[in-house]
């Protein structure tokens, strides 16, 4: 996308940070959920958004501020183990298990510490929760897709146990595996 934008004249700027799913539901590319995610069309919310801030004004589709949940649907509330959710497009990260996964690193200057309120609905989850997404009827196509056999995922499913990953060193997985399973997660 940025040798795209860089071909039409455009100066693109990576480090500006803006709001992704604003963003996306902005410029036409995604919708809201009552869980607060960004969902795609035909494909639900398990999508990575990537924002880049350009020096022109290009076109774009209409705007999708909208909601396209049920009605009266709350899986979503409903299934969110700590109640980090606690009601339509109402989210306090302090208590999502994914925000504590993945944002508690000093580098953001976010306490690396879980709360303890939180800390035992985590069990064994060592990478976020998607319980939230899960439940939710837009994400079931999806998620009862079938998707090809991967020799890599089926090798690193046999380490990816908390007992196993605990005493795990760094340099556990070689780079070149990293980049295959972060191409894998792009073609779901």
């Amino acid at each position: 996308m940025e040798e795209f934008l860089v071909a039409r004249g455009c100066n693109v700027d990576r480090q500006i940070k803006v709001p992704a799913r604003w963003a996306a539901a902005k410029s036409g590319a995604t919708t809201f959920g009552k869980n607060t995610f960004a969902y795609v069309e035909g494909i639900g919310s398990f999508v990575v958004i990537y924002t880049l801030v350009i020096d022109q004004e290009l076109e774009y589709n209409q705007p999708t501020m909208d909601c396209h949940c049920p009605p009266h649907c709350r899986a979503c509330i409903d299934a969110c183990p700590t109640g980090a959710i606690y009601e339509p497009f109402k989210l306090d990260p302090e208590r999502c298990l994914g925000f504590n996964a993945w944002m508690r690193q000093e580098k953001n200057r976010i306490p690396t510490v879980i709360p303890k309120e939180i800390r035992a609905k985590m069990g064994t989850r060592v990478h976020g929760c998607d319980l939230c997404q899960e439940a939710c009827p837009k994400n079931h196509q999806k998620l009862q897709s079938h998707l090809p056999e991967d020799e890599f995922l089926e090798e690193i499913a046999m380490n990816f146990t908390l007992a196993k990953m605990l005493p795990m060193p760094e340099d556990f997985f070689p780079q070149e595996r990293s980049t295959h399973y972060v191409q894998l997660y792009r073609g779901f």
